[in-house]
């Protein structure tokens, strides 16, 4: 059983993100209307949630003279990766990516300021990485702890041990990373540039493997 997105919906839903794409920018009522629609979706697959905020920072200028808006290269860069997210909601998500289930995939991770490492429950292979000298100290731990998780998740990926419709728990032991698996909030700031680049690849793995995370 799948749900999908009507096909209706999808056309004209990306024929506004793509006039958005076009112009680099955007009024504030249509923007504030298209990120609606998105909202919709978004509340079904939540890695989508990776890629709203700053879609949010936009229409937050626009709202200032109820006016347009333009766009940066990453705000575009979103809007084209959303148009991703809608034709793979019409294809059909199955519900079982959807509804509370137990995980099929269990990672444990963990980082310090010189090298992370993580591995598979279930099958035992393991994984770890030293940081380069120029690279300590560089960015946060949590940041390296959200790397860790995705790391984990990548690394099954990459070896095809990632059926569809499968539910992965990726543990660590910070809170902040653990919440970031879900829905991040940042922003195009040289200081977040590590968990942005994260989150996105999160999302990615998520919709390319047709998978879910568990939902801890």
């Amino acid at each position: 059983m799948k749900l999908s997105l009507p096909a209706e919906k999808l056309k004209n839903w990306t024929n506004d993100l793509k006039k958005m794409i076009s112009s680099k920018k955007s009024h504030h009522k249509f923007l504030e209307s298209s990120i609606g629609q998105i909202n919709h979706v978004a509340c079904v697959l939540s890695p989508m949630r990776h890629y709203m905020e700053r879609l949010y920072q936009a229409l937050q200028r626009s709202a200032f003279s109820n006016s347009w808006t333009s766009f940066s290269s990453e705000e575009l860069a979103d809007l084209g990766l959303i148009i991703k997210f809608l034709e793979y909601a019409a294809k059909g998500v199955s519900l079982n990516n959807l509804v509370f289930c137990r995980p099929t995939l269990i990672f444990r991770s963990d980082a310090s300021e010189f090298g992370l490492g993580g591995y598979n429950i279930t099958s035992g292979i393991g994984w770890r990485l030293e940081l380069p000298y120029d690279c300590q100290l560089w960015t946060s731990l949590n940041s390296l702890e959200f790397l860790g998780c995705l790391i984990n998740i990548w690394m099954d990926h990459a070896h095809g041990v990632i059926d569809p419709e499968s539910c992965v728990l990726s543990q660590t032991n910070s809170s902040s990373a653990m919440g970031w698996l879900r829905k991040s909030n940042f922003a195009d700031k040289p200081d977040e540039v590590v968990q942005l680049a994260t989150a996105r690849k999160l999302a990615d793995l998520l919709l390319e493997s047709e998978s879910c995370l568990y939902s801890q």
